[in-house]
C-alpha cells in the first residue's frame, strides 16, 4: 500500500473543523475553533499552515497543521500536530521547516516555542532542527500540571 500525496498550504475558514478534529486527536487540551480562527488572522501576522493529504479519489483532507505567528523579527510556533495515522513520517518536520522558511521570508531572525516536558518526540524533532532550551515555566500546563521547555533557534536565510 502506498502512503497518500501530502501537500502543505495555507489554512482556510473552512478547515477549522478538521483542524480541530485533528487537534482533538493529539492535543490533551486541544484548542478551541475560535483559537484557530485567531491563528489565521494575517493582520496579527498569525498564519495556519494545514497538511493535507490526497485520497484515492483525489480528495484532500488535513491530516496535520502548523499555527504560527511573526512578533517584531521573531516567529512563535503555536501549536504543531499531526494525525496519529500520519505521524513518524516526517510530516511534522516538512510543517515545522515549512512555517520557518516563511518565518524567513517575513525577516524573523528567531524562534520560540514551548513544548510539554514530557513529550520526548516533540522535544527530539525541535532539537533536531536546532531548537535548544532557553528556560523552563514551571506547571505550565494543566491536567496533568507539567512544567513547559521553552526553545529558541537562530533563523538563516534557507538560501
Amino acid at each position: 500500500m502506498t502512503s497518500p500525496a501530502i501537500f502543505i498550504d495555507e489554512a482556510r475558514g473552512d478547515d477549522v473543523e478538521a483542524l480541530v478534529f485533528v487537534d482533538r486527536l493529539c492535543a490533551s487540551h486541544p484548542w478551541p475553533a475560535a483559537h484557530f480562527r485567531s491563528e489565521m488572522d494575517p493582520a496579527n501576522r498569525a498564519r495556519v499552515l494545514a497538511a493535507r493529504a490526497l485520497d484515492p479519489k483525489g480528495t484532500a483532507r488535513v491530516v496535520g497543521f502548523c499555527a504560527y505567528r511573526l512578533v517584531a523579527d521573531e516567529v512563535h510556533v503555536h501549536n504543531l500536530a499531526v494525525a496519529p495515522a500520519q505521524q513518524r513520517r516526517g510530516l511534522g518536520r516538512r510543517l515545522l521547516r515549512t512555517a520557518l522558511e516563511a518565518a524567513v521570508r517575513a525577516n524573523a531572525r528567531w524562534a520560540m516555542l514551548e513544548v510539554r516536558a514530557s513529550n520526548v518526540a516533540a522535544r527530539q524533532l525541535y532539537e533536531a532542527e536546532g531548537f535548544r532550551e532557553v528556560a523552563q515555566r514551571r506547571d505550565y500546563y494543566r491536567e496533568p500540571a507539567e512544567d513547559a521547555v521553552i526553545l529558541r533557534r537562530t533563523l538563516s536565510d534557507p538560501g
